[in-house]
């Protein structure tokens, strides 16, 4: 089964992006996450094959701060999202 554990959306125009924290995201370990990125706008239709990303998860217990993905991302066509997956945080 699959829920939504938290959703955010960005906003800015051009290369500047603003609103870029989802905020606290507690995970549970042993568990499997998947991060999607999709695009809407009208300038690409809204494919995520035009951009760019990179998260970064803090770890508020240890202190220590991941960029992530450490592996390229899965790209979707039919979707156009890309995803990438979080085991055993």
């Amino acid at each position: 089964a699959t829920t939504s554990l938290k959703t955010f959306e960005t906003t800015g125009s051009g290369q500047v992006v603003t609103n870029d924290n989802s905020g606290v995201v507690e995970l549970a370990t042993s568990t499997t996450y998947t991060i999607i990125e999709r695009v809407t706008n009208n300038q690409n239709n809204g494919d995520i094959i035009a951009y760019n990303a990179a998260y970064t998860c803090n770890n508020a217990t240890t202190g220590s701060t991941t960029v992530m993905p450490t592996t390229a991302m899965t790209y979707n066509a039919s979707a156009k999202t890309r995803s990438f997956t979080i085991s055993n945080a």
